[in-house]
């Protein structure tokens, strides 16, 4: 009697373990499926079973190979890669060889039906379970792309300097040229009319550089408004210690770059 008090009481233990462990798993912010190492289905998050509701209860999904799996998301309609329907066999037996494939870590994929970057991430644990976490990348990458967008305009304001000096430069020769050219001239009219349209023309001049210098200004401080935004905003904990908006930028560059990765678009259901 006494052994089955102590069998009774390590079940309930190891049953009170799997709740924590699934009570953990189903609080992060991003879907997680573990498979064993020959792809039999063990589980499956909130998140995971919130991205594909059309499945099963959990208890009727452990045990399944991936091809049941992933014909069960066939049948649903929500495999959008067209080689799921034309030949299923075929994209059934790449989708099991992508899977086993142990030396891609990382990737980043595109689903063109919900318009959103997801990034997957996959570890084998030392038992041969295959974990992946895949979360929503796409505010990340949109970030990304006002970042470059906001280097790209300060790339352009610093171009506009560059010529706008070497350009004031110029004209500041041509009009103290000119001035001179007047002074010695002796009034002749005509030789007066042209320099006063020379003169005219290089202050024109003058007036286009100083506007490309204050478009540079203002090219500058419309970065600084969207880092103050969308970076100082978003991730302060990256700017501390910062001066100004250029390191500020290269400081969330840093911190917003995700592990190298293959950047695949892909329209087709992924695990």
């Amino acid at each position: 009697m006494t052994g089955d008090s102590d069998a009774v009481d390590e079940l309930t233990a190891l049953r009170r373990e799997n709740e924590a462990l699934r009570e953990t798993l189903d609080a992060i912010d991003g879907s997680v499926v573990v498979y064993d190492s020959d792809l039999t289905y063990r589980f499956g998050n909130a998140d995971y079973h919130a991205a594909y509701p059309f499945l099963p209860a959990e208890a009727e999904l452990a045990g399944l190979p991936f091809e049941r799996v992933l014909g069960l998301l066939i049948a649903a309609r929500a495999a959008t890669d067209p080689r799921a329907y034309s030949d299923t066999d075929a994209y059934v037996k790449t989708r099991r060889a992508e899977m086993m494939d142990r030396s891609s870590a990382s990737r980043e994929i595109y689903l063109d039906d919900q318009d959103r970057w997801w990034q997957v991430r996959v570890k084998w644990t030392p038992a041969g379970h295959r974990v992946a976490l895949r979360i929503d990348i796409t505010e990340l990458k949109r970030l990304r792309q006002e970042l470059l967008r906001a280097e790209r305009m300060d790339t352009v304001g610093r171009l506009a300097r560059v010529v706008a000096q070497d350009f004031n430069n110029l004209l500041t020769v041509i009009v103290s040229n000119l001035e001179l050219m007047r002074r010695r001239a002796g009034d002749p009219a005509r030789l007066t009319a042209l320099i006063d349209r020379a003169i005219a023309a290089a202050e024109t001049g003058a007036r286009l550089s100083r506007q490309l210098l204050s478009s540079r200004t203002a090219i500058f401080r419309s970065r600084e408004r969207w880092v103050r935004t969308n970076c100082c905003g978003r991730w302060m904990s990256c700017c501390a210690g910062r001066s100004g908006p250029t390191s500020c930028l290269r400081s969330c560059r840093e911190f917003g770059s995700a592990p190298p990765a293959s950047t695949v678009r892909s329209s087709s259901v992924r695990s």
